[in-house]
């Protein structure tokens, strides 16, 4: 069977592994750190942990650098006991006097600032090749969160829910989203360096605008199904029903006790 070239979406313009920017900046464990945990990350959070360390008495202002401290296992060289136990209850990301106010705007003020800086630097370190994975994480959490999310097929039950676009080779997060609450807003930016995405039954309409090339299942629930796939009088156990939707292909496949819809782009080909 002759093959024709693949589109110009499919095309891989970079190759899957550590970018430019990475490999040039990793030079030990050090400098590999600073590149998750930036200076400005730091700076919020040393900034606000001493804030926080001159409204409690008895806290003297902390100025070492104990994100690489709590990192690893040398802090006895470090500090003694009681200093190593009194960061973690000291340590803040931001201003909790002002927290209030802009928690009405935003429920992930807390941290937010913070979040979205590590967050936007995921991509700038790894290519994801292409293929990629998007799907919901239950962080197990059981304290006190206006988005805490209850989740009964999960194994902690209790958490924060993130969104998150991982590499399907290496399981690399490649971007990630806190669910908090709200409607979840496009998982990817316009300009993504994969062509192939495996992607949950909620990602039906981005699915169909983006260029990228989308495999995922759905509910009976979704509305913007043909009603083609959804009928299932007088039809076999195990029986498939295709239908083609311009550049989309659905499978609507029975089985004995479940019901699933499968849907899969195919990829254009050049002549």
């Amino acid at each position: 069977m002759k093959k024709g070239r693949l589109a110009e979406s499919n095309m891989m313009k970079l190759p899957p592994g550590p970018t430019s920017y990475t490999i040039t900046k990793v030079i030990e464990i050090r400098s590999s750190f600073a590149l998750f945990i930036s200076s400005r990350i730091e700076k919020i959070i040393l900034q606000m942990t001493n804030v926080e360390g001159k409204r409690r008495p008895g806290n003297k202002l902390m100025r070492q650098n104990f994100l690489l401290i709590l990192a690893y296992s040398f802090w006895q060289v470090v500090m003694s006991l009681d200093n190593f136990q009194r960061i973690p209850r000291t340590i803040r990301f931001d201003d909790r006097e002002t927290r209030s106010h802009r928690r009405e705007k935003d429920s992930l003020a807390a941290i937010r600032d913070v979040w979205n800086d590590w967050a936007s630097r995921l991509p700038m370190m790894r290519n994801p090749g292409a293929y990629v994975t998007v799907d919901e994480r239950l962080i197990p959490f059981r304290s006190r969160c206006p988005f805490r999310q209850y989740m009964p097929k999960k194994t902690a039950k209790y958490g924060i829910k993130v969104w998150t676009l991982c590499v399907a080779k290496t399981s690399y997060a490649w971007n990630m989203q806190i669910y908090t609450g709200k409607r979840c807003v496009r998982y990817s930016c316009a300009a993504r360096p994969y062509s192939r995405v495996q992607r949950e039954q909620h990602y039906f309409n981005a699915a169909l605008q983006e260029e990228a090339h989308h495999t995922g299942y759905h509910k009976e629930k979704q509305v913007e199904l043909p009603q083609d796939v959804l009928a299932l009088r007088g039809r076999a156990s195990h029986s498939s029903k295709f239908v083609f939707i311009q550049e989309c292909t659905v499978v609507s496949y029975i089985s004995k006790m479940h019901r699933m819809v499968l849907l899969s782009t195919v990829p254009r080909m050049r002549s």
